[in-house]
């Protein structure tokens, strides 16, 4: 049943083709995904294999699927796609780390990192594992987290600062010796992950 559910989206997105348009899918990438496509009955996980498929047999995109894509996604939950999917819009994503500085010397405390507030933005069943899934994708290649740069763009670092800052403000210190501060960066989406993106996370046809 999932084979046929999956294979039936697989149909609408390239029902428009025309069929000199159609390619014969590389067995590198079109049998681990007729294995996946077999099982997989996550709508966001199957979504993603399907998209690939749709890509690696239209000839005019088929450069877009890579064969390593289909272990990128064998190594990703449902909520990480989500989180893909909302990364993918922006394009870059600002995130702050909460520390706990000793004032008058060079020491600190980490409280809190990769604060992005997705969780709070995206339906995921498990926020609390967004800073995991933020690492998860950079081993995968898909982002550079940067801690030397951030975005330029007013009230933006903020807003985050104060969506997390209540939270933080409940962690035992004293105020006259220690000073809770907010460091900023900056995720990007690296070539391979645009790559990725466009390939996986972008439907060939929308189904009706």
């Amino acid at each position: 049943m999932a084979l046929e559910q999956n294979l039936e989206k697989y149909r609408i997105q390239i029902e428009d083709t025309p069929e000199e348009k159609i390619v014969s899918i590389s067995p590198e990438i079109g049998v681990p995904i007729m294995e996946k496509l077999s099982y997989v009955t996550d709508e966001e996980l199957s979504n993603l294999y399907v998209n690939l498929l749709a890509k690696a047999s239209t000839i005019d995109i088929s450069q877009f699927a890579h064969p390593s894509f289909v272990n990128v996604i064998n190594n990703l939950c449902p909520d990480e796609a989500i989180y893909l999917q909302e990364l993918y819009k922006r394009g870059a994503l600002p995130f702050i780390t909460a520390k706990l500085f000793k004032n008058g010397v060079n020491e600190w405390n980490l409280l809190g990192d990769l604060l992005t507030a997705i969780e709070n933005e995206c339906k995921m069943s498990f926020p609390h594992n967004a800073i995991a899934y933020l690492s998860n994708f950079e081993g995968l290649g898909l982002i550079q987290i940067r801690r030397d740069i951030y975005i330029i763009s007013e009230g933006l670092y903020e807003s985050l600062e104060a969506f997390y800052k209540p939270a933080y403000k409940l962690y035992p210190f004293n105020e006259e010796t220690h000073t809770l501060g907010f460091e900023r960066g900056k995720i990007e989406i690296t070539p391979f992950g645009q790559l990725f993106m466009k390939a996986c996370l972008v439907k060939l046809k929308q189904s009706s």
